[in-house]
């Protein structure tokens, strides 16, 4: 997916008196796709291009990784903003991002554990058990072991093709691991437990994905990110959040090492984080702001997705980036030789 917002942005800008090699400026977001890219369109991207008249192309990425270190090593980078997962610029601060200029990105409203020296967050959610309201009528299931128990709730469970997301940590706090005690990950632990599961267990690659598998019932229990399920329930998914230890996580904003527009790519990282722009971001996902003024409007429905809304932090156990950060390519690794294994 691709969308051009030059030529409008150029000429609103040389409208209002903007300088034309401002107005000239091109510079690339680069996202995740559906609902977190609209987001970012209405929330980011078209105000910025509106107030300065830069032009702002798009793309998706969905996890491509090594798509950037490849530009970087080469020193071709064509990406300018970049919406990534907290341990890839905390694991490649200087090398495959640029540190954050704060004179320009205020981030003193911001969570400071959640700010890294070359990535700001943008918004903050969990991993959580979903699970279909019709199936398990008046006993649902209420924890991570009851995922795992196939014979008390029968029925198909979805997780992410990937080694995050809750798929490594989900089944080591359902076999009794203390939240403490879950870093570093025990990779044959965690197989052991998802082996469990057998022909119950069904995968999805995107959030999309996953969403659909809701929306169209064809899963009972998902290990769900909070914003897709939001927006599955939304969609008339008779899902419901169990915030039963929730897996606390957070994306980040950040500038490739390299980038051409480095300056301009932090200005749009400071509109992003502004108390206006944070206030918006729940009317696209079900995602709570960073900024502690953002003043959010979240119906009766949201609230029960939000890991801010106040009860669903009682548990709550937050996601190691450090470790993430070094060790992601072995849990890549170990899992995908798992899942081959199947």
């Amino acid at each position: 997916m691709k969308r051009f917002l030059a030529a409008s942005t150029i000429a609103f800008a040389l409208a209002g008196g903007m300088s034309a090699s401002l107005a000239a400026e091109e510079i690339t977001f680069v996202g995740w796709g559906g609902a977190s890219q609209e987001m970012f369109t209405k929330v980011m991207i078209e105000p910025f291009a509106q107030r300065t008249g830069v032009g702002v192309k798009q793309d998706v990425m969905d996890g491509n990784y090594a798509k950037i270190k490849a530009m970087v090593d080469a020193d071709r980078v064509t990406w300018d903003v970049f919406h990534s997962d907290p341990f890839f610029p905390v694991g490649s601060c200087g090398t495959y991002a640029e540190k954050i200029d704060t004179a320009v990105v205020d981030v003193s409203h911001l969570p400071k554990k959640m700010v890294s020296d070359c990535a700001v967050p943008i918004f903050q959610y969990a991993f959580l058990l979903v699970y279909n309201t019709e199936k398990y009528g008046d006993n649902p299931p209420k924890t991570w072991g009851d995922f795992f128990d196939t014979e008390k709730f029968p029925g198909k469970r979805a997780m992410y093709n990937a080694a995050w997301a809750g798929t490594l940590e989900v089944p080591l706090l359902a076999d009794g691991v203390a939240p403490d005690q879950l870093f570093p990950l025990d990779y044959d632990r965690a197989f052991k437990k998802l082996d469990t599961l057998g022909s119950s267990l069904v995968f999805f690659d995107t959030g999309a994905q996953m969403q659909e598998m809701m929306e169209r019932g064809e899963v009972d229990m998902v290990v769900s990110w909070s914003g897709r399920a939001y927006n599955a329930v939304k969609n008339g998914a008779k899902f419901k959040p169990v915030w039963t230890q929730p897996l606390a996580t957070y994306d980040v904003l950040m500038v490739p090492k390299g980038s051409k527009h480095r300056e301009t790519g932090m200005k749009m990282i400071a509109e992003a984080i502004s108390p206006e722009a944070q206030s918006k971001i729940t009317d696209f996902v079900g995602y709570a702001p960073v900024n502690d003024q953002a003043t959010p409007n979240a119906n009766d429905v949201l609230k029960q997705f939000l890991i801010t809304t106040p009860g669903h932090a009682d548990e709550l156990i937050v996601v190691d980036q450090a470790w993430y950060a070094k060790n992601q390519e072995e849990a890549t690794k170990r899992f995908t030789d798992w899942v081959s294994s199947k």
